[in-house]
């Protein structure tokens, strides 16, 4: 979708799914309604407005931090993401927080429109906003951390704002 070759530790593909998720993100940011992307959300984002991804971090970048934390847990934080500072994420939950990691791709070329909000501590984007801050995106699960932590759930009270704004 972004002009690579795919590797084999790509893995298994859904083009037509890749395609219609591709068009949903063009057309709900063509009619200005805000965007919260989890995981692959934020990847799939990230390549609509014309970035790439990294296909298989471990193989393309050998990264230290373990993304993939199978079998633990999905409530289970496993490893430090840094926000950047005043940005939404950051204004949430603070500097630095723990988070769980169930992906093996990520943004790799930061598409033009977007800003990286926060990193792993082995630098994988872990957050984005749109430069007018409508559309965001998480590359952990907070859906899945909420009950043992709740205070995971202000992203999702922050997106419910976003959306009365244009409503």
């Amino acid at each position: 979708m972004y002009g690579e070759a795919p590797l084999i530790q790509s893995g298994e593909t859904d083009r037509y799914r890749d395609e219609f998720e591709i068009a949903l993100v063009k057309e709900t940011e063509r009619v200005h309604k805000p965007i919260l992307g989890i995981c692959r959300g934020q990847q799939v984002i990230n390549v609509a407005f014309g970035g790439s991804l990294y296909q298989d971090i471990q193989s393309q970048l050998g990264n230290s931090t373990k993304h993939e934390q199978y079998p633990t847990s999905w409530e289970i934080p496993t490893h430090y993401i840094n926000t950047v500072a005043h940005s939404w994420l950051n204004d949430l939950l603070g500097d630095r927080f723990a988070v769980n990691s169930f992906h093996h791709q990520a943004v790799h070329k930061l598409a033009t429109g977007l800003t990286v909000i926060a990193t792993s501590d082995d630098g994988i984007i872990e957050g984005i906003q749109s430069n007018d801050g409508q559309v965001i995106g998480v590359q952990f699960h907070p859906e899945m951390m909420i009950h043992s932590y709740p205070t995971f759930r202000k992203i999702f009270a922050y997106f419910a704002k976003l959306v009365e704004t244009v409503e």
